[in-house]
This record gives structure tokens, sequence and C-alpha cells, in this order.
């Protein structure tokens, strides 16, 4: 339950990062990150993803150079999220989150 640098394969990855402050990087693949409690950063790459954090301020950017279809869902925190060009969910909570999307703002259902 420390800080910890946790790090994806090129193939699809499950991450549990558990509690406490993280760096996850999830590569390329369709992974699936869960990172408990804490102030996190996470990335993952190209394909379809789905990343989900606990309570903590926790920055988040998925798509890193691809366009997968992201599902992202934050716990209670300060949350600055980017999505990728795909077809992405984020699903915020209380805390002030902050959303930046690619494309164009007719794209959009917020």
């Amino acid at each position: 339950m420390g800080d910890d640098d946790v790090r994806g394969g090129s193939g699809d990855d499950g991450i549990d990062a558990g509690a406490g402050d993280k760096d996850v990087r999830a590569a390329t693949g369709d992974n699936t990150v869960v990172s408990g409690d804490g102030n996190d950063e996470v990335r993952s790459g190209w394909g379809d993803d789905s990343i989900s954090t606990g309570d903590g301020d926790d920055a988040i950017r998925s798509g890193d150079g691809g366009a997968g279809d992201d599902f992202i869902e934050v716990g209670h925190g300060d949350n600055p999220i980017r999505g990728g060009a795909g077809d992405d969910t984020i699903v915020g909570s209380t805390g002030f989150d902050t959303a930046v999307y690619d494309g164009s703002v007719l794209d959009f259902d917020i």
C-alpha cells in the first residue's frame, strides 16, 4: 500500500495498482487499470481501455497517440482527465473534475 511506479507491456494488461500514490503507464493493447485511493497519474495507450480510480486527486490521460474507445471513471477528488481521439466515456465524481477531449465540439455529449 505504498507509492509505486507500475508499467504495462505491449499486450492486453490488467493492472490493479492498489492504494497509495501511483504512477501507472498502460502501454498498447486493451487495458484495464484499477487504482485505489491516493493521488495517481494514469496513462493508457492506443487500445480500448477501462480506467477506474479511487478517491484522491488523480490525473488521467487516455489514448496517448491512439484513438481507442475508452471508459474512464474517477473517484472523489480534483481530477484532470484527457480522453483520446476515440469514443470515450468519462464519469466524474464529487470534486472539481476537468475533461479535455480531442475532436470537434459537435461530437460531444456532456
